[in-house]
């Protein structure tokens, strides 16, 4: 007769469930809470266009005089223009099937309920999404291929940018057609690279240089919501939300300060911030919500300063232990401004946002797809049947834009510190 061994009494053992669910990925949404948190920041807006005043012009008359019956001359005013903002939507889908529901509808049958989980991290998911676009440039871009493996795998400048289970287009560039589509499986965030799913195929021609464009974009510039790229951009080409930056040359460019690939130093910060004081006066910015908003590759470069400059005198330390030389957290601030980090920013870049003149225009808050009251919609199979599935829809109609790029700074290209997105 054989043992009772383990085997045999497999069926009679309890099976135990960790009661937590960690999350594997990351969820980030810095620069949308950001604006949103300003009551004031808020524009509920129709289909048309919201349109932007902008004092542009002075007119300087100053003249000196003889008052000796001399002439004083004609006179002048400022002159004034207006951009425009257009309302971008967005959608994010949400499925689940019946069994899925029904599995898990209680404690008795599973340590979390599914669907509210997935409905609960939906929002958080779309956020996300929506602070990713917010740092591009305007027509949809996330990021920028940086290399193509054959696994198919696909190198990035911040892999942060995109979500597991995402569908993301590849463009030549914003004049070329688009040259298909792709799903990911996985975005890797110390890898920095995004890993294409097994049902899916990466565009046949994709190459280094190529842009990667939110799934829906039509890849044309000012085509998708506004980004730090587009809202901070030092140029005098090209529009300012509609217009023509060349009418007035310096008024709708963002100062900028190049990193040339050093590290960043408090004598950068101080430029940075004299560069606004130069623009619109000495004390532009301490009236304007002023915070700097970076990628924590760059909140780690600030903390570096400091570290290079600590010294420790051991003949004056008290206690059997060394001194800890890292502080809890990173710095809070730079230059007395606070640091807003980012995982989304753009890695290498820091700007300085007067958060006074940031603001959101919205048509459709961020809510649940209704159709007379009903949220929750059924899908329908290929036999024209009903399927055992449930489809539900969270989606948004807004823009974000400054009325002052002038009081604002940015600074490119500065040194990323070792173990950041590839370094």
């Amino acid at each position: 007769m054989a043992p009772g061994n383990n085997a045999a009494a497999i069926a009679t053992q309890l099976e135990r469930v960790r009661p937590e669910l960690p999350r594997l990925y990351s969820l980030d949404d810095t620069l949308l809470s950001l604006i949103e948190e300003k009551s004031e920041g808020l524009e509920p807006v129709s289909s048309r266009a919201y349109r932007i005043p902008l004092n542009l012009l002075a007119n300087g008359t100053l003249r000196q005089i003889n008052p000796d019956g001399a002439g004083l001359g004609r006179g002048g005013a400022f002159r004034t223009d207006f951009a425009i903002l257009s309302q971008v939507f967005f959608v994010h889908p949400v499925e689940y099937t019946a069994l899925a529901k029904v599995a898990t509808d209680s404690k008795q049958k599973a340590m979390a309920n599914y669907v509210d989980e997935v409905m609960k991290q939906s929002m958080e998911e779309f956020r996300t999404g929506l602070e990713a676009l917010m740092q591009g440039d305007g027509s949809g871009t996330l990021d920028t291929v940086v290399s193509v493996a054959n696994n198919p795998v696909i190198g990035v400048n911040n892999a942060n940018q995109f979500m597991d289970g995402q569908t993301v287009q590849v463009f030549p560039n914003l004049t070329s057609a688009s040259r298909g589509s792709f799903l990911i499986l996985a975005a890797d965030a110390i890898a920095n690279t995004i890993t294409i799913d097994p049902s899916s195929t990466m565009p046949v021609g994709t190459i280094a240089g190529d842009l990667l464009i939110v799934d829906g974009g039509s890849g044309v510039a000012n085509s998708s919501i506004n980004g730090v790229a587009n809202l901070q951009l030092s140029s005098n080409t090209g529009t300012f939300l509609g217009v023509q930056r060349s009418a007035y040359p310096g008024r709708l460019s963002t100062p900028t300060i190049a990193g040339n690939s050093t590290a960043i130093s408090p004598q950068r910060g101080r430029a940075m911030l004299d560069q606004v004081r130069l623009a619109l006066g000495v004390d532009s910015p301490e009236s304007a919500q002023w915070i700097w908003y970076m990628n924590i590759d760059m909140e780690a470069a600030i903390e570096n300063i400091g570290l290079v400059v600590t010294q420790v005198i051991q003949t004056q330390i008290k206690g059997d232990s060394a001194v800890d030389m890292l502080m809890k957290t990173a710095p809070k601030t730079f230059g007395g401004r606070p640091i807003k980090a980012s995982i989304h920013a753009t890695p290498g870049r820091i700007d300085g946002l007067a958060l006074k003149h940031w603001f959101r225009t919205e048509i459709q808050p961020i809510d649940f797809y209704e159709v007379n009251g009903q949220t929750l919609f059924p899908a329908y199979g290929a036999d024209g049947g009903v399927e055992t599935s449930f489809l539900s829809y969270l989606w948004v109609g807004q823009n974000i834009a400054t009325d002052n790029p002038r009081a604002g700074v940015y600074s490119t290209g500065n040194a990323i510190p070792q173990y950041f997105f590839g370094h």
